[in-house]
């Protein structure tokens, strides 16, 4: 990787930088991972990127679990348990990184999320089907907002909808969804925009909870940093993976 393409951006550097160093990374990420470069094992590189997601959320919602303990849970779960909520967003973002963005796999994955307060069934996949509709483009708002997703690049585009959805969350019909359903439908805008057939939880894991606090041009910039640091991130452990693999299929 190229070290200027390696050194990420602070946010304190503007928005023209970050921007510039997401699209660098991003495209990297690109030509390394999601063209299906040969040795990469893209099933265990969205595994632990869905791993570090999960740690990610639970510290955004004041827990915190190493990434060991949360895999070991899941992997170790008894047949017929019930998860506790921390193994369950591990298996929901190991869900979300193999949903297909179209033929409405994304919004089957969001009704099955749970954690709509008082919603039943058929409102939850309502609301499910209006958030999906945003990644497809916009439509006519719904519960989501009004309007269409904004012009721009890619990350630009997945700031917007991070927004508009966690708007509409604090006080509309969303209030009750799942506390990851923002940050899971900006990563899924992000992977569209970009032609990538699954989302990676770049944004999932990059966000803090004073960037989720930001709107407008705060909130663009914050998603330009995070996205030009975790793709990094996902380069390197790219790398790592298929080197790993390759020392296996040597033995």
């Amino acid at each position: 990787m190229p070290s200027w393409i390696a050194r990420a951006p602070a946010a304190g550097r503007g928005g023209a930088a970050a921007a510039f160093h997401a699209g660098a990374a991003l495209a990297h990420l690109q030509a390394t991972a999601m063209e299906r470069a040969p040795g990469v094992p893209m099933a265990l590189l969205c595994n632990r990127l869905a791993l570090g997601a999960a740690a990610a959320g639970l510290m955004r919602a004041g827990g915190r679990a190493r990434a060991g303990d949360l895999r070991d849970r899941l992997c170790f779960l008894p047949s017929g348990a019930a998860m506790d909520p921390a193994t369950a967003r591990l298996a929901l973002w190991r869900r979300a990184g193999r949903a297909r963005l179209r033929g409405g796999g994304l919004a089957r994955l969001l009704a099955e999320v749970g954690g709509w307060d008082g919603a039943g069934a058929a409102d939850k996949s309502g609301a499910a089907a209006d958030l999906a509709a945003v990644v497809d483009g916009g439509g006519s708002g719904g519960r989501c907002g009004s309007g269409a997703v904004e012009e721009g690049d890619p990350v630009a585009r997945a700031a917007a909808v991070l927004g508009r959805v966690r708007a509409s969350g604090r006080g509309g019909a969303l209030a009750g969804s799942h506390p990851d359903t923002a940050v899971l439908l900006a990563d899924a805008v992000l992977a569209r925009a970009l032609g990538w057939p699954a989302l990676l939880p770049l944004l999932s894991t990059g966000l803090g909870r004073r960037d989720l606090a930001l709107e407008g041009a705060g909130l663009r910039l914050a998603c330009h940093v995070a996205v030009a640091r975790e793709a990094i991130r996902a380069v390197r452990l790219a790398a790592d993976l298929a080197r790993r693999a390759e020392r296996l299929r040597a033995v």
